[in-house]
């Protein structure tokens, strides 16, 4: 019995430890947004700008993120934006070698880890038309199409039960 109980608490106690010691996430969800204010782009990039995943996470994959940090950008410090952006636009740096600086690249909406000029990875910010609209590989259902074939089969369901 006493084992029992003495081998929950050291349970416990290691789920709580782990939690404890558990680092925080590089995830840095204020980050887009002041980088889009800093360099007055038209919205915040997405996190694959720095991350692998949509999600961002600890993953740090892009050639262009290592100037930042090199530059002084803290995880979860807002603050360190600003510094580490001037320091990598005052090293002109150009991760992709296309010979446009990173900097300037992210000012005009450009991922400065593509090299390339108009795919859909590069374009940061694309275009949008009216509102709501969306990209679709397949065009919306029109639902007016679907009431006009029920007000039709109506009327003739309604003139055959007369006809009879």
């Amino acid at each position: 019995m006493k084992q029992r109980i003495i081998s929950r608490i050291a349970c416990l106690l290691a789920a709580s430890a782990t939690l404890l010691v558990s680092g925080v996430s590089q995830a840095s969800p204020d980050f887009p947004g002041e980088i889009a204010t800093l360099l007055g782009m038209q919205c915040p990039p997405p996190c694959t700008l720095c991350h692998a995943s949509p999600q961002g996470g600890d993953m740090l994959d892009k050639p262009w993120v290592g100037g930042m940090l090199t530059g002084g950008l803290k995880a979860q410090q807002v603050a360190t934006v600003g510094p580490a952006l001037g320091y990598v636009e005052s090293q002109g740096t150009d991760s992709d070698t296309d010979g446009t600086a990173d900097v300037a690249e992210l000012r005009v909406q450009r991922n400065p880890s593509i090299t390339g000029t108009t795919t859909p990875d590069e374009i940061l910010c694309p275009p949008q038309y009216g509102c709501g609209a969306r990209v679709s590989p397949r065009p919306p259902v029109d639902g007016s199409a679907l009431v006009f074939a029920v007000v039709v089969a109506g009327f003739f369901a309604l003139r055959t039960r007369r006809s009879k």
